[in-house]
Order: C-alpha cells, then structure tokens, then sequence
C-alpha cells in the first residue's frame, strides 16, 4: 500500500485531566464512575451520542448472568445502576439466574445521569484518533470531533473501546481470533419487532412442546434451535422453501424488555465471525448482509408464526454486535487453564462462572470444535473463576490500561469473559486503579491489586 507522511500542529485542550477513559460503553462508563467517584478529575470520551456501546446500540439485552450457583456476582456501580432502574421500573434482576432485564433506551439516560451525578466530564461524538506515547508512558491522545482535532493530556489512560484501539495506536501487543484458524467469533446484528402478541407466540410455544425459557411477559424468552419441538419444525420448514437460509436459522433467541410489553428484541442473525471482523470492508459486509438477513426473519415471523400478524420491525441495532475481536496482552492474563480449574486470585477484582461460548464453534476446516472441560471435583460453592487486576494493566506500559472485552485473556477464556457483568467488574477496578494511582503519584502497576479489591468490597461489590 502507497503511504504518505502526514504532519500538523494541533492545539491542546485546556484541561490536564487525572483520569481519561477512552470509550463509553459497558466497561467504560462503570470505569468513569468509579475513577471520578473517588475524586480525580475524569473525562470520558464517546464516539456516540450516548452512552452504554453494546447494551445500547447493539441492542445487548438482557445482561447475561455470570453463572453463579450459590450467590451473585456484581459489581458495585452496576448495582447503582441496576437499582437506579428498578426504581424506574425500567430492570430487573431475575431470581435463579441472576440475569438483569432491561430496556436499552432508558439505560442510555441512566448511565448518563450516574456519569454526570459522579462529577465526570463527557465529549460525546468525538473519536481517538491516534496516541501519543512515549517510552511506554502515554502522553497524551488525539481526538477528533466536528471542530477538528486536538490533544487531550491526562496522567491515567483506559482503553475501554472495546477493540483495545487506543493499546494498538500505542503499540501494545495484543491477539485475535481463534488460535487455530485465526478467525472472530461470529458477529450478530440485532433487531426489535414490536406489536407482537406475546400471549398468542406463547400459547404455540406451550402447546409445542417447549421445554426452556419463558412463555409469558415480563420474563418471555426462547430461542432455536432445541428449546421448542413445534418451532423448530416451523423454522426448518421455511429454511426448505427458501424463506429462510440456513444460516438465518442457525440461531435465533429473543427476549421481551421492562416496559415493552408487545416489543421483542433479537439476539440474531449470527453472520458468521472471518478472519478480521474489523477490517473496515469486511464489517461492512456484515452490515449490509446483516439487514437484509433481518428483512427476511422479519418476514417469516410475520407471516408464518403466531402473534407476530401485526408485528412491525421497529428496531435495527445502530452497532453490530462483536462477540470477540483484539485482545490486548496485559500483565495478568487469564488462561482457559484458570476458567476450567475455577482459579482465585489474591488480588481478584472480578468473579463469575459464565460458560466458555464460544459462537460458531464448528469450523469448516477442522471440524467440530472441542469444548473444554470444567474441574468437577471443586466444590459446588467453589465453582467459579475470579480475574486477577493485573489482567487491566497492559504489558509495556506505565499509565495505560484497558478494560472490557478486549482485556488480557486468550481466546477461550475471552468467551466467557466478555458478557456485561465481567466487563462492568473490569472497568470499576481500572477506574479504580487508576484513580489511586493518580492520588498516590505512582503507576497502576505500583498499586497492590488487594487494595482495589478491598475498595470495591468495601463500595459493595461481590467479591469472595
């Protein structure tokens, strides 16, 4: 590729910020929180114009549960911010499971308020576009808006962009994609069909011999393939008139939302992951190939399965849905070996036993994929991993950290890591990582992992 050298003077923003958080979605504005909570001066920066990335604009709903057997695992800002929802009647969390049921839009407002409430500053619409970094200190970003570029300075940095952008414009190491083929987990661009007669769907549901899930509002879930006989049969049927593709009916799942008693939401269609899913041709495909993919389920519910007569397509996912991408090399990196031994750490800042899911486990070039198997002689209340704080310290570097999916993990252990209740767990020990490191004048690295343990313990979070 031809290359050119591209040079300019660029202004600097007034403002010498203690903490800068890079990304404004699941981990990011928990980390935001907790960093301005403890009273350093934080910005957040949000390529969007709201907050919440994958909850909000590609539609995440619900926030999965973190697979505890005998007690919860949540942090303490995603406590605030379940409460602060429940009281509006917009979440809740589901007993049994843990999952949290929530409406997308109203999140975007209530991460909003916390943010502001917390005293953080937030530049919306505005993107990372380059780093300053020097000798494995950054010195600063850059970043563009509509009023052009210009250098933000800061002492702590925290990549929560999801793809770890900042790290690699940093010169961070970092993985991707499966070890053996190389490519993503399959991306899934999600939709919402509203006016849906959700007591029709769930009387055929009942009547077809559904087995998993839930068939009445609030908590109406199921999905295809394997949790009804009848469904299934309906689908299959269409994939053989042509209604649907086979890879349209490979997966589909829905759920209802808080508040939304004839509205949907589609965790499908998966489009297949390839072996770069941010490579800017490729996720424009998937884009493209995405909602035409949404046209035709669309059609099919509509005219083939019951209660969906008068649905109307009300949503696309603004975002695409992206299981796994860039994972950044960090000083604790979490192993499939930890996952499957229900490994603890002294310094853990995160707990969870979410399975390893790994979508689109089957690989045309290898076969079946073979999954991993867990520790069964640790004791049911033993039977969960924690995540060490040195897993958002990244290698090689003085005042960066990164938090979110892309944090240190391989490519096994980033499945289960990546649902919202880890990556919220991540992005409050970062926050307060950095913060201390801020208020103590030293690095994150300097900061004993067992003090951000007890200060999140001590807030309120789940931590054993």
């Amino acid at each position: 590729m031809e290359t050119v050298q591209y040079q300019r003077m660029l202004p600097v923003d007034p403002v010498f910020y203690d903490v800068v958080v890079i990304g404004g979605g699941t981990a990011g504005a928990v980390a935001a929180i907790a960093a301005s909570r403890e009273g350093v001066k934080t910005l957040l920066i949000e390529r969007y114009g709201c907050l919440g990335g994958t909850q909000t604009m590609a539609l995440v709903t619900p926030i999965m549960h973190e697979g505890m057997r005998t007690s919860n695992a949540e942090s303490y800002v995603s406590r605030m911010i379940r409460e602060r929802m429940e009281q509006d009647g917009t979440a809740f969390k589901r007993t049994g499971n843990h999952s949290t049921w929530f409406d997308t839009e109203r999140l975007k407002a209530t991460l909003e308020q916390l943010v502001v409430e917390s005293g953080c500053t937030i530049c919306y619409d505005t993107v990372c576009s380059d780093v300053l970094a020097e000798n494995g200190t950054v010195k600063g970003i850059v970043v563009t808006d509509k009023m052009g570029m210009r250098v933000v300075q800061g002492k702590q940095f925290i990549d929560c962009t999801a793809d770890g952008d900042v790290c690699v414009s940093a010169g961070a190491s970092y993985e991707q994609g499966d070890p053996i083929t190389g490519n993503n987990q399959s991306v899934t661009l999600r939709f919402e069909l509203s006016n849906v007669d959700l007591d029709a769907f769930g009387d055929f549901l009942e009547q077809g011999g559904q087995h998993d899930g839930y068939t009445r509002y609030p908590e109406f879930s199921t999905y295809a393939p394997h949790a009804c006989p009848a469904f299934d049969a309906l689908i299959q049927q269409h994939v053989a008139l042509g209604t649907l593709t086979a890879q349209d009916a490979s997966y589909m799942q829905m759920f209802s939302m808080p508040g939304s008693e004839r509205t949907l939401s589609f965790n499908c269609p998966e489009l297949g992951g390839g072996s770069n899913v941010l490579k800017n041709s490729t996720l424009t495909q998937k884009y493209i190939a995405g909602r035409q993919a949404v046209l035709r389920v669309y059609a099919f519910y509509r005219n083939y399965v019951p209660g969906f007569s008068h649905c109307v397509l009300s949503k696309f996912a603004p975002m695409m849905g992206i299981r796994e991408s860039r994972r950044i090399r960090t000083d604790g990196w979490l192993s499939v070996a930890d996952v499957l031994a229900y490994r603890k750490f002294d310094d853990a800042i995160a707990m969870s036993d979410y399975e390893i899911d790994i979508h689109k486990a089957v690989d045309t070039q290898r076969g079946e994929m073979e999954q991993p198997h867990y520790d069964k002689t640790v004791p049911e209340d033993k039977r969960y991993y924690t995540i060490s704080y040195r897993a958002v310290l990244v290698s090689g570097f003085e005042n960066l950290l990164v938090a979110g999916r892309c944090a240190g993990a391989d490519f096994y252990a980033q499945s289960t890591l990546r649902v919202q209740h880890t990556c919220r767990y991540l992005g409050e020990a970062a926050g307060i990582g950095a913060a201390l490191a801020v208020k103590q004048s030293c690095t994150p690295r300097e900061i004993d992992g067992r003090l951000v343990r007890q200060i999140m313990q001590q807030n309120g979070a789940d931590l054993y």
